[in-house]
């Protein structure tokens, strides 16, 4: 689609989880720097660092907003284990 249309630039952040990774992919292979295509608005680096919960967590700690405790887990029991270092309620995904 870049090939063939060359655009000048695009918006990441209007497509939802798919056209982010789409986007974020593009510029790692470095497909948009080889079409000379801009990322409007949110900068890629910045689209990382929120799809990674750390990183996330870290950068808003540098600028003290509060980010709420989470712990990844594999099974029920690592839930409940998680659930109960962290408190209730308690949010799964």
């Amino acid at each position: 689609m870049i090939e063939s249309e060359r655009p000048d630039g695009i918006l990441l952040a209007f497509g939802g989880q798919t056209a982010l990774n789409c986007g974020v992919e593009l510029c790692k292979s470095g497909v948009l720097d080889r079409y000379e295509v801009a990322v409007l608005g949110t900068p890629v680096e910045v689209i990382e660092w929120t799809e990674d919960r750390r990183v996330f967590a870290l950068k808003m700690e540098e600028i003290n907003e509060f980010v709420a405790p989470s712990e990844a887990a594999e099974s029920v029991e690592e839930v409940v284990a998680a659930a109960n270092r962290l408190g209730y309620p308690v949010m799964i995904r």
